[in-house]
């Protein structure tokens, strides 16, 4: 359940995809090659895996080496690094544009008020989408300097890392080149063809590194293509919860500014994005790319335009108080906003706005809305580390949560994982539980489950270890 906590500290991922990012660079960590396996699993049959994030996990796992770094711990910090960095980049673009420093600074210090949620995880998360996020602002500022061959080349790392995000990037640089730039038909082409050919040759590797799978692979994207949303749910993700709504103003003033000034390369990511968004809202299924990751990418750039609102309502106010233009008035209106920003930074892991973001599932039976979880969890402990000291490689059973964060730390096997980029699931475990001793010691065996941590069982061939205070018992099956 939920429930309020003070002066607490948690060092381990929150995320599931974080904790399947964990399990994946700790795998090229251990044997050195790219993570195209499943390495939740001992099975051969299912080691092969779909992987087509191998970019972003084979160079978290080089940046851990580096820093001489555990992925366990390594993951939560790197991604306050790479949230502050979207929060700079940010800052960048307004810099780089005739926006003066202050709005560029509050439009940054906005960012993290972005809504954080387990249905809508956004800044503070190590998914590959933000690797994707980092370079594509990154190529905006490029294009912001002119710099058409240098936005080119951080586009290509943002598909590389992150490859849904070509429904945005390549229209982007489309527009770029075909509205900005008086280009030649010649031209157009040889540019076109330049950006396809590189973009074959970094999808060909993908392929060529899962050759044992390409034709899976190939199935794979083209299934990927469009399909199911969260199970077929539609969540609530109204642009009133996801940004705070004292801001939505501002960014309408700022959209108006980038039209004015024909800011394409803002403007048409924006605008997908937001058609993206809306379409959304009203069905179950996506294409190419998904609900949460769509969100926040457009979240990001309204925080842009809002940047660009504070600057044009600042404009107008000096024009009319001449007095906003005196050095110690405008010095003073600036302390008092970043005071407020300040005041606001002591509640802001307090906040409970992640409760507007739910999930509803239409079923035969009537509306079903999923439990709320906070953002914040502490599913893997201490007391989990200690009783699986000196366990490893070995196949357990528990809950689907401590499966997946359990298998993370330890490199063991779970028989059932929560399901993320990767999972597994050998037998549901709430199946498990409802058996009898004697088919629980027949599936245990089918199986070849060595441990299981759960609630008390008593049944002979389950030796008890130890316990947790979470009521989680751990026994060694003797077949």
């Amino acid at each position: 359940g939920n429930k309020k906590v003070f002066r607490r500290s948690y060092s381990y991922p929150s995320f599931s995809d974080d904790w399947a990012g964990v399990v994946f660079t700790n795998y090229s960590i251990d044997n050195k090659a790219l993570p195209i396996v499943n390495p939740l699993t001992n099975n051969v049959l299912d080691k092969d895996f779909r992987n087509i994030f191998i970019g972003f996990f084979a160079g978290l796992a080089e940046i851990f080496l580096v820093l001489n770094v555990s992925p366990l711990i390594g993951f939560p910090m790197l991604s306050i690094i790479t949230g502050s960095l979207i929060c700079l980049l940010v800052y960048l673009f307004l810099r780089s544009t005739p926006v003066g420093n202050f709005p560029a600074v509050i439009a940054a210090l906005c960012l993290p008020w972005i809504i954080n949620s387990v249905n809508l995880p956004g800044l503070w998360n190590l998914f590959p989408f933000i690797g994707g996020s980092i370079f594509f602002l990154a190529a905006l500022i490029a294009l912001n300097y002119k710099d058409r061959k240098l936005a080119i080349v951080s586009g290509l790392i943002s598909l590389f890392l992150y490859p849904p995000f070509v429904v945005i990037i390549a229209p982007t640089l489309a527009a770029e080149f075909l509205l900005n730039h008086k280009l030649s038909f010649k031209k157009i082409i040889l540019v076109g063809g330049f950006c396809t050919g590189l973009t074959i040759i970094a999808a060909g590797l993908i392929f060529i590194f899962q050759k044992s799978n390409w034709s899976v692979l190939t199935k794979y994207f083209i299934d990927s293509l469009i399909r199911l949303n969260n199970q077929g749910c539609i969540p609530t993700r109204g642009i009133w919860y996801v940004i705070p709504l004292i801001l939505l103003p501002l960014a309408m003033v700022g959209f108006i500014f980038v039209i004015r000034r024909k800011i394409f390369h803002l403007l048409v990511p924006l605008a997908i994005g937001l058609l993206y968004w809306l379409a959304y809202a009203y069905s179950p299924k996506f294409l190419i790319i998904d609900y949460a990751r769509i969100v926040v990418i457009t979240s990001y750039l309204i925080m842009i335009t809002i940047g660009f609102g504070i600057a044009e309502i600042f404009g107008c106010l000096e024009k009319k108080f001449k007095i906003l233009k005196e050095h110690k008035v405008s010095l003073a209106i600036e302390i008092i906003v970043l005071a407020v920003f300040v005041v606001l930074s002591f509640s802001y892991t307090s906040q409970t706005t992640w409760k507007n973001i739910i999930l509803r599932y239409d079923w035969p039976t009537g509306i079903i809305t999923a439990p709320l979880f906070s953002p914040v969890n502490n599913y893997l402990n201490q007391e989990d580390l200690d009783l699986f000291k000196g366990i490893s490689k070995k196949i357990f059973l528990t809950i689907p949560w401590k499966g997946l964060v359990i298998a993370a730390a330890t490199g063991n096997y779970p028989a059932d994982a929560k399901a993320s980029i990767i999972t597994n699931q050998l037998i549901d475990y709430d199946l498990f539980m409802s058996l009898n001793c004697m088919n629980k010691y027949s599936e245990a065996v089918r199986l070849k489950i060595e441990y299981l941590y759960s609630a008390p069982v008593y049944c002979p061939n389950f030796i008890e270890l130890g316990h947790s205070q979470e009521g989680l018992y751990l026994y060694k099956f003797q077949p």
